[in-house]
Parts: structure tokens; C-alpha cells; sequence
């Protein structure tokens, strides 16, 4: 303690830490969403959170097809295999969209993954499955091989269960370059998508 001029004794200031760079910077993006939440709605904000969540899965399978193809695979009289993504349709359900009690989450409109049947020859040699709840229902598609080769990636979703539907969709091509010894691919998927606020 220190003597003031007046004789009274004042106690020195306490010591305040100071915040880190990194509390700064999570303390300024926990305002940041919350200011964006409250300027263009929560409902909003959790549907950009969606379409980043197809993005992300679409990339998923992406990858799984284009490694597919580039690797080389025999038939079974020991013949190389043409460059080719995994042929054939697959959906992980018939429901038309989460919203369906055959597959929802109740009290959602996700999906429940134990519900979802990404157990099929396609899926698997795609290395692809989903294990939380999402709103999409996934469907792959795929025909030809080398340059002619094409797979479409779609991912539907019905967010508010009002019968307006959200798309993602994913579409490859295979490489011009692709020879039987050699299953180069060099293009890229393009992605689209179709009322991705909905």
C-alpha cells in the first residue's frame, strides 16, 4: 500500500491480464456470426451451413470417383480394365427427401444416417458414406469409360419440408488423354447448383 498526499492509504490497481491474439480473434468470429445471424436471419445461416455440407460431400465422392478411375483394375481373365468411375446408378434411399418418416430424424428434417443404406457395391468403391445427420438425400450416377466416361453426383435437399427442393450437383468427365495403360485424369468436375437458399 501506498500513502496518498492526504496520508490515506491506497491500494495499488490489480493487475488485469491481457487477452490473447487468439481469445481476441475468437471472441471478434463468435460476433461476427452472431451479427450475421441477427442482420439476415438464423434459418439463412443454417441453410449457407447446408450447402457447404453438399459441397463438401459432393467433393467426397468426387475424389472417390477420380481415384477409381486412375487406378488400374483387371477383369477377371486378367485383361486391364478401361479408365472408367464406378458405372451404375446408387441412391442411399427411395425416399424423395429427409422430410420422409422412412428416414427422418424425428423432430428434424435431417436424415438418420442408420436409415440410409450407403452400403452398395457403388457407394463402397467410392469410399463414400455419410454418418451424421444431414439434410441430403445422395444420388450417383455413371456410364462410359475414357474420354466418354461421366459421373453426376446430386445431393437433394428439402430443408424447411415445404416440397421445395435445394440441389447440388457434381458432373466429371473423363480425360481425352486416358489410354488402357495409362488412366490420366487431368479435368475437372463442375458444380452447380439449383435454389441453394431454399
Amino acid at each position: 500500500m501506498q500513502e496518498t498526499a492526504t496520508g490515506i492509504a491506497a491500494s495499488a490497481a490489480p493487475q488485469v491480464e491481457r487477452p490473447s491474439r487468439m481469445q481476441v480473434a475468437v471472441v471478434g468470429a463468435l460476433l461476427l456470426a452472431v451479427a450475421v445471424a441477427l442482420t439476415i436471419g438464423v434459418p439463412h445461416v443454417m441453410r449457407l451451413q447446408h450447402g457447404v455440407e453438399a459441397m463438401e460431400g459432393l467433393g467426397r465422392v468426387a475424389r472417390g470417383a477420380a481415384i477409381y478411375y486412375v487406378k488400374p483394375r483387371g477383369t477377371e481373365d486378367g485383361q486391364r480394365m478401361a479408365c472408367q468411375f464406378p458405372r451404375g446408378v446408387a441412391k442411399v434411399t427411395d425416399a424423395e427427401s429427409c422430410c420422409d418418416p422412412r428416414v427422418n430424424l424425428p423432430g428434424t428434417s435431417l436424415c438418420d444416417p442408420a436409415k440410409l443404406d450407403w452400403n452398395k457395391p457403388i457407394w463402397n468403391a467410392l469410399s463414400t458414406s455419410v454418418g451424421e445427420p444431414q439434410p441430403f438425400i445422395w444420388v450417383y450416377e455413371a456410364a462410359g469409360t475414357f474420354a466418354d466416361a461421366k459421373y453426376q453426383i446430386s445431393a437433394y435437399a428439402d430443408i424447411d419440408c415445404d416440397g421445395v427442393f435445394s440441389t447440388f450437383r457434381m458432373v466429371g468427365q473423363g480425360d481425352p488423354q486416358a489410354k488402357a495403360d495409362d488412366c490420366v485424369l487431368k479435368t475437372r468436375p463442375t458444380f452447380e447448383f439449383h435454389r441453394a437458399d431454399e
